[in-house]
């Protein structure tokens, strides 16, 4: 893991962790560049990605374990806000099991929340290593799949990381998104969660809406109408980040 720390001289801190084939440079671009210079910035690169990309994935276990090493290295105690996006997401649930790291708000965009799925995991593992095979013969295919959702410029990005990952953390992750680790929150931690789907979503959005309320009761489930999984901040990245500045300023106020 690498991880792209901006802005270090501001108090307010911002973590954002991007999706399955994205990048810290995606997250600095889509969200970063637009909420504002007045937070610092801690964007990783995890395993496989980015970066780090010559680093193999193992588990979101040992990737948020490697942040909660650079958070307290860097003495950080408090979160104004985190995002994790898909992937990302499974890998803050799994930092929120550590109670001396205070997140004042949390927010998840298209994390699974799927546990113990065998014919999943089956079928997206071999899917995803079939797509990268065909990509690596020819990149238009998974280029032309991932612009439908994501746009050209995001396509091009996720398709040359789809190239460029091994097949070992295609399947860790897979098996990570399917085999999802809930930690315990007492109902104070879960207000300050919002998971956000987008109403195309399937199974994403049909397990959360199955498993969310027996999960987190207090958390809260928003829809994005019209965007598939992870498309908003893609398609609407000022938008995106309007809400975001809204949730940090609503926290603000009711502290």
């Amino acid at each position: 893991m690498t991880i792209i720390d901006l802005n270090q001289d501001r108090a307010k801190i911002v973590l954002l962790i991007h999706p399955m084939f994205a990048s810290a440079s995606i997250m600095k671009e889509l969200i970063a560049e637009h909420l504002g210079d007045q937070y610092r910035y801690l964007i990783p690169d995890l395993s496989g990605h980015g970066n780090s990309s010559g680093e193999t994935y193992q588990s979101a276990q040992e990737e948020s374990e490697k942040l909660y090493q650079y958070l307290k290295s860097e003495k950080i105690e408090e979160i104004t806000l985190a995002l994790g996006l898909s992937l990302g997401g499974i890998v803050l649930l799994d930092l929120l099991k550590h109670k001396d790291i205070k997140f004042d708000k949390v927010i998840f965009e298209g994390t699974s929340l799927w546990q113990k799925s065998r014919l999943l995991n089956f079928l997206f593992r071999r899917g995803f290593l079939q797509l990268r095979q065909k990509a690596s013969k020819n990149k238009d295919l998974p280029l032309k799949k991932f612009a439908q959702v994501y746009g050209e410029s995001m396509g091009k990005a996720m398709t040359k990381s789809l190239i460029e990952m091994d097949p070992e953390s295609i399947k860790n992750i897979v098996h990570d998104c399917l085999y999802v680790k809930t930690p315990p929150l007492d109902l104070k931690e879960q207000s300050k969660m919002k998971f956000y789907y987008g109403s195309k979503e399937i199974l994403d959005l049909y397990q959360a809406k199955k498993r969310l309320a027996k999960l987190y009761p207090k958390a809260e489930l928003i829809l994005w109408e019209g965007q598939n999984h992870c498309s908003k901040p893609c398609s609407e990245p000022l938008d995106y980040c309007k809400m975001l500045a809204a949730e940090i300023a609503a926290e603000a106020r009711d502290n």
